[in-house]
């Protein structure tokens, strides 16, 4: 009980991550969480970053039961942001689960570095950022 209180009070945001989701969405970008893990968790944690007014989804994997890299949680993500795959952008750090999970469904996958290694028996990612502001000029 006590871990199902506090541990999703505990998150911290990553440098730059609400005033980049806020540039974002003053532009008018849709934007969206596709994120594995029980409900009981991420919502919790997403309420406590406090970037709900910023999302038009969120996709949580136990939800919609299935995981990232599987592409139907993509899929469902993008068919609840109204958004085609040619079209979106995906940023995560995890390399198999996000960036090559989203490669493989037509979305540009964006590699958010210095938390997970890229595994070396895969191509390293056309697109990299290691700070989330980096997005703000990415043509």
């Amino acid at each position: 009980m006590h871990w199902d209180t506090y541990f999703p009070l505990s998150v911290v945001a990553r440098a730059g991550l609400k005033e980049t989701l806020s540039a974002l969405h003053t532009r008018g970008i849709h934007l969206g969480i596709v994120t594995n893990g029980e409900v009981r968790f991420q919502e919790p944690k997403i309420k406590q970053l406090s970037i709900g007014r910023y999302l038009s989804t969120v996709v949580i994997s136990e939800a919609v039961q299935v995981q990232k890299p599987d592409p139907r949680i993509f899929a469902h993500a993008l068919a609840e942001i109204g958004c085609a795959a040619l079209h979106t952008w995906f940023v995560g750090d995890d390399p198999i689960n996000d960036v090559l999970g989203a490669a493989a469904v037509g979305l540009r996958s964006i590699w958010l570095t210095g938390v997970q290694p890229w595994p070396p028996e895969h191509p390293a990612p056309r697109w990299q950022i290691a700070a989330l502001g980096e997005l703000l000029t990415m043509g």
